[in-house]
């Protein structure tokens, strides 16, 4: 067993230092780019996403920075518009048992090299680790832009208690979102997995894709943020599975047993998930109108219907104004706001 262990390192290895990469599909193949091409079709959005998983040495500091960013290289060819890595991914190991300000510190090393390595790919980066602000410390996703630039950074705002008593400050509870060239994103972070006020809000505030850096992978929970909050959630975690959850909880794609640091895929934006009565009933004017530029998933037994422009000169917001349907999540709402109006409240 170890020498399989071993011999599926090394093939892994090899592949990442070649330049190949291997990016798993949740069937198990290797996604390629011919599999998801950059830019055929409406909004689309290329998003790359590491796991810690089985990296060894696991040394904190510069050495894990070096190693991620090999990691991110590998990514680079596929040209995403963001790469995302784990939680305080820096200083995780031995660095646990350091002072606060030697995270802070790795941390800016860290941010400076993604910095760099955002300009050189035109890409966005998520850079995870501890921050000063003020006099405080914090756990935080710092967000850097194309052309290197920090462009801001998400608190986490429910910190463990351990992480608290080595003197982390819990951040706001209403996150921030951010305006990106191709979205509006926002964060949460590990253990803010377990509170819903952050989410909701980033869903009210208008995200279209939340990531999650975390220390462990949070599994089916992922999955039921967005299904329920309808945007697409993006993990990356130090150990077990990342992944992309696209608005019907779905799995687009996630990192297994032989990729076990890498996920990437494009992302259509230009979706809604609606409840599916009475949204059916107005589904045959769709297709006859629209045909094969509307594709119409139905999941039977929740009663959902995802509606996805597949053609770039339709728009998703606007099929919904003409056809005057509500996604899930506002038809959710407006039928509370009733209920509360039909109780007196």
């Amino acid at each position: 067993m170890e020498s399989n262990n071993v011999n599926r390192r090394s093939f892994i290895q090899s592949a990442i230092l070649a330049g190949g990469g291997l990016i798993s599909s949740p069937a198990g193949h290797a996604l390629t780019e011919q599999d998801s091409p950059a830019g055929s079709g409406p909004r689309r959005v290329k998003i790359a996403t590491v796991s810690q998983m089985d990296i060894q040495p696991y040394v904190p500091g510069e050495k894990m920075i070096s190693h991620i960013l090999e990691i991110m290289e590998t990514a680079a060819p596929y040209q995403p518009d963001i790469i995302s890595v784990p939680e305080t991914f820096s200083t995780i190991g031995e660095g646990t048992r350091k002072p606060i300000e030697w995270r802070v510190e790795t941390t800016n090393i860290a941010i400076e090299r993604f910095r760099k390595f955002a300009a050189a790919h035109n890409c966005y980066v998520v850079c995870p680790g501890h921050i000063k602000e003020n006099g405080r410390f914090y756990n935080a996703a710092v967000l850097i832009d194309r052309r290197g630039n920090v462009t801001g950074n998400h608190k986490k705002a429910y910190p463990t208690q351990n992480e608290m008593s080595a003197g982390v400050s819990p951040g706001p509870v209403i996150p921030p979102v951010f305006e990106t060239d191709f979205a509006k994103i926002g964060f949460q972070i590990c253990f803010d997995v377990l509170w819903e006020d952050g989410w909701r809000h980033l869903k009210d505030a208008g995200a279209e894709i939340v990531f999650w850096p975390s220390a462990y992978a949070g599994g089916r929970v992922i999955n039921a943020k967005a299904a329920k909050y309808q945007y697409v959630v993006v993990s990356s975690t130090r150990k077990h599975t990342t992944k992309i959850c696209d608005i019907s909880g779905e799995e687009i794609v996630k990192t297994g047993f032989w990729s076990p640091n890498l996920a990437i895929a494009t992302v259509n934006l230009e979706k809604a998930l609606l409840h599916t009565w009475p949204a059916v009933r107005k589904f045959p004017d769709i297709k006859s109108k629209y045909l094969d530029k509307i594709k119409i998933t139905n999941f039977d037994e929740e009663e959902w219907s995802v509606i996805e422009c597949v053609s770039p000169e339709l728009k998703i917001d606007a099929i919904m104004k003409e056809f005057e349907l509500l996604s899930l999540y506002d038809y959710v709402k407006q039928s509370t706001a009733a209920q509360k109006a039909a109780r007196g409240v």
